[in-house]
């Protein structure tokens, strides 16, 4: 719960505006000294895995015949708020999804909003290191533990 008056729980869409806001001020417009875009902040390889390409990127390990991806420059994607909210949901779906397939037994104790904000924060990588008592950061100095204690308890049932 977040303590709020009225004690209701919050959902998907408190979590995306909390997580946007956190992430950028909100700003669907901004770009990192990192390069990272958007209200979410996504970087190019995720945008990929997600069936974007931002100026042509693609992997070194993919050719163009593999690509079947949307091809955007870094301006289109920037202007675009309805692609990069629903490249946002798409991006918590596909975390849920495999969350729920394969680390079940830490849900309980960290609540899958929270575990879905910490590999936003550093992918599945920085999460397990995490659960191995780890608490790594991004490059910012923000602490996994912040984001998945920060995002935690956020109904995401529905998606």
């Amino acid at each position: 719960m977040d303590g709020s008056a009225d004690n209701t729980m919050k959902n998907f869409d408190d979590f995306k505006e909390d997580l946007g806001m956190r992430e950028s001020t909100g700003d669907y417009h901004c770009v990192n000294a990192w390069g990272f875009m958007g209200k979410y902040q996504f970087g190019k390889p995720r945008l990929w895995d997600l069936g974007i390409s931002i100026d042509s990127y693609m992997p070194a390990d993919q050719t163009p015949a593999q690509c079947g991806k949307v091809i955007l420059t870094v301006e289109e994607f920037l202007l675009d708020r309805t692609l990069q909210d629903k490249i946002f949901k798409l991006h918590v779906i596909k975390h849920l999804k495999y969350l729920r397939k394969k680390y079940t037994q830490y849900i309980p104790i960290y609540t899958e909003s929270g575990l879905v904000a910490g590999v936003h924060l550093k992918g599945f990588g920085g999460l397990r290191e995490f659960l191995k008592g780890e608490d790594n950061e991004d490059g910012l100095g923000t602490k996994i533990s912040e984001y998945v204690e920060m995002f935690s308890g956020y109904d995401l049932s529905d998606l």
